[in-house]
This record gives structure tokens, C-alpha cells and sequence, in this order.
């Protein structure tokens, strides 16, 4: 597993067109905790009353982003981070340990989607006879493309109006994701087959996760994992279900999803 921590400027390398075409297919996670940011600025422990009213803060508990937020004549109120709904009161002797938003930082969906069409973009330029199929993916899937040519501008397009539809809500199920990648796969007679998965939670159906992560790997398609902002645990579980060493990336910041993609970029090339 490689938690990335590279510089950006370390992984620039000169545009080479290859005639080795690959067939990758990307599997996003679009569940509900996509929609908080990739990183949040920590503040430190403070009781509720200590807390200015005009600004929202966040904490982090259960695995889960929450919010804080102020009601001008009913006071602070709690609820999932980056929903409408904050309807528990909380009480002003409460203590939490926030944080605050981090300046330029992104939600995680939309650090992955400008992230994935960075890579859909190079790819292009790199090997232009390569396919991409995008799959996104919460408890159920919604977005399933088929293998589309990223030299050829109508249906590279196509890639990326579907990177960019992809949402935020609902559960985590990478199982989901993963059986719609090898099915579209199983059909390519490419040499070069990868599935990239991309998730930031821990599975609603790991054991299903786990083999269909294994059906993958048996029908000889390097599978490939970036996780964002997972907690260690999870980390170790993702890597688990990867092609390997070299095949497994983490990610804790929108910069970091950026490098994330561009490793996979590499190995791909490599």
C-alpha cells in the first residue's frame, strides 16, 4: 500500500504515445459521505459555548463527518456534515473536538472527478487507442458506460459527461461496482486489462466485496485501489482486496487524489 506523499512536481514525466492499448475501468464510490471534503483543518477540543455562532465547524465520530451549526434564537444544532438536515440540539456545556474547512479544499466526489478526467485526459494523449468505462457505484449501481475509445472525441466525451454526472448518496456497495467492471472487461480481448476502485468508506458488504474482488483478479484483471481518507483498518482491508504491491494507493487530501491517479497513470504505463 502507498500512502502517497510525493510532490506533484515528482511525478510530471514527458507525454509518450504507446501503441499498447489498455482497457481500464474505473469504479467510483458515490455514496453519501462523498459529498464531505477530502480533508477537513483541525481547531482543537472546545466546549460548544466557546464557539462562534457565524461559522459552521466539524467533528469526527463513528467514522462519520458531522457538523455544528448555530440557529440564530434556538442555538446549536448537529447533523451529517454537508446535509440540510441538522435537527439534533446540542448542549452548550458539550465538548467536541473541530474542525474547520481548509481553504481551495474540494468535496471528495468532485476531487475524484477532476482527478479522473486529469487521468482520462493524459491517457489520451498517451496511448489514444485505449478504452474507459466508468461504473459509479453506493448501494446500488447508477452509472455503468461501456468501454469507450479515449482517442476517438465523440466517445471520449462520453467518458467524461459521465465522470462528471456522478453524485453523492446512499450506502457503500464496492461488490456492486466491481461485478459490473468485470463483466464489462470480461468482454474486451485486450492483453492490458485494469479496474481502478475508488472508495472512501468501509464496505456495507465486505465478504461480497472481498470475492468479488477475488472474481476479478481470477479473470486476469489487475485490480487496482485508492482510498480516501479511510481510517487504518480500512486501509488494510482495501489493500486486501488489490492485485498487490504497487497496486494500492491512499489518499487524505484533494492533492493527494490527484497523485493517487497519476501512480495509477504510471503503472499503467509502466
Amino acid at each position: 500500500t502507498y500512502d502517497i506523499t510525493l510532490s506533484a512536481s515528482s511525478l510530471v514525466k514527458t507525454a509518450e504515445t504507446t501503441e499498447r492499448p489498455v482497457d481500464v475501468s474505473l469504479v467510483i464510490d458515490t455514496s453519501g459521505s462523498m459529498r464531505w471534503d477530502a480533508s477537513y483543518e483541525k481547531i482543537g477540543k472546545k466546549k460548544v459555548s466557546e464557539l462562534d455562532t457565524s461559522k459552521k465547524y466539524y467533528y469526527f465520530e463513528d467514522d462519520t463527518w458531522y457538523e455544528l451549526v448555530y440557529y440564530s434564537g434556538h442555538g446549536w444544532y448537529t447533523g451529517y456534515a454537508e446535509y440540510s438536515q441538522n435537527t439534533t440540539p446540542v448542549s452548550n456545556r458539550s465538548s467536541y473536538t473541530v474542525y474547520s474547512k481548509k481553504d481551495n479544499e474540494k468535496s471528495r466526489i468532485q476531487a475524484v472527478k477532476d482527478a479522473a478526467t486529469a487521468f482520462v485526459s493524459n491517457l489520451r494523449k498517451t496511448s489514444p487507442n485505449s478504452r474507459v468505462s466508468v461504473t459509479g457505484f453506493s448501494s446500488s449501481v447508477n452509472t455503468n458506460t461501456s468501454l469507450l475509445r479515449v482517442g476517438v472525441e465523440s466517445e471520449y466525451n462520453q467518458i467524461i459527461s459521465a465522470i462528471n454526472g456522478l453524485g453523492s448518496t446512499g450506502g457503500t456497495r464496492q461488490d456492486l461496482g466491481l461485478d459490473a467492471a468485470k463483466n464489462i472487461l470480461n468482454a474486451s480481448t485486450t492483453a492490458d486489462k485494469y479496474v481502478v476502485l475508488l472508495t472512501d468508506g468501509t464496505s456495507d458488504a465486505s465478504n461480497y466485496a472481498v470475492n468479488s474482488a477475488t472474481a476479478v483478479k481470477n479473470a486476469g484483471i489487475k485490480l487496482m485501489t485508492i482510498g480516501v481518507s479511510l481510517t487504518d483498518e480500512t486501509k488494510t482491508w482495501l489493500a486486501g482486496l488489490s492485485s498487490g504491491t504497487g497496486y494500492s494507493f491512499n489518499a487524505s487530501s484533494t492533492q493527494e487524489i490527484n497523485q493517487a491517479f497519476a501512480f495509477v497513470n504510471q503503472t499503467i504505463e509502466d
